[in-house]
């Protein structure tokens, strides 16, 4: 039988593979493909960060080898018998400190009602801080049927911590029932600007936005909604909710 030998990545020379404690050191340096301390010719250490057993439950990985937290809400916020501005999140989400290339990815899930018996406005706003990235107002009719929603955006720290731009994408479906199961029909027809919001009407609605925050200190992450009238037929409730830094 002949003789198995490996090649060193790192220098290129020829290691005797043969079954023989001698070679057992040189052998794992290969198999592991040359990344050990030793055989850098700077000797700097290299640092790894663990995919499994590091950080805590609920983490993810940077892209720096740091571990962030992820929020994940699935308690029901209801936005019920009130006019005022409200945050969907809470008041329970805070960003930390960000570097120059983090994205904070938001997505929000739930549903709307207004049975009040007549046309209500809706307002919407997501905001970093004390800065508004966008805002709008939506009219829509009255029903007797919750509405599907949900709200996906991201907000880039554009290689400085004080300077960001949000892009997203808020959806409202129909109040008509899906054919197979759920809420929301795939009708065809959408609302336009400054137009009502019809019982067989959706809406997708692409947005962005621009800040100056200064992430390198933390900053409020908030998705208000505002009714257009107090009533207890009118409702919009966030049902789930997740956050990320990437």
């Amino acid at each position: 039988m002949g003789t198995l030998t490996l090649t060193d990545p790192v220098n290129g020379t020829t290691i005797d593979a043969s079954l023989h404690a001698t070679n057992n050191a040189n052998i794992k340096t290969v198999v592991n493909g040359g990344i050990d301390n030793t055989n850098i010719s700077s000797g700097a250490a290299i640092a790894v960060a663990k995919i499994a057993g590091a950080g805590t439950a609920g983490s993810i990985l940077h892209g720096d080898g740091v571990w962030y937290p992820t929020y994940r809400k699935v308690t029901t916020k209801d936005i019920v018998s009130s006019a005022a501005e409200t945050d969907l999140l809470n008041g329970e989400v805070t960003l930390a400190a960000l570097v120059s290339t983090s994205i904070c990815r938001v997505s929000l899930i739930g549903d709307y009602l207004n049975n009040t018996g007549s046309n209500q406005t809706l307002t919407l706003k997501a905001k970093l801080g004390t800065t508004t990235l966008w805002g709008d107002v939506l009219t829509i009719v009255t029903g007797a049927t919750r509405r599907p929603w949900r709200i996906s955006y991201e907000i880039a720290n554009l290689n400085a911590t004080n300077s960001q731009f949000a892009s997203g994408l808020i959806q409202i479906g129909a109040v008509t029932g899906g054919s197979v199961a759920g809420q929301g029909a795939m009708n065809s027809s959408e609302g336009t600007s400054g137009s009502v919001l019809s019982a067989t009407g959706m809406l997708t609605a692409p947005f962005s936005g621009s800040a100056t925050e200064d992430t390198t200190s933390s900053k409020a992450l908030v998705m208000t909604a505002t009714h257009g009238a107090s009533s207890a037929s009118l409702s919009i409730r966030l049902r789930a909710a997740l956050v990320e830094v990437i």
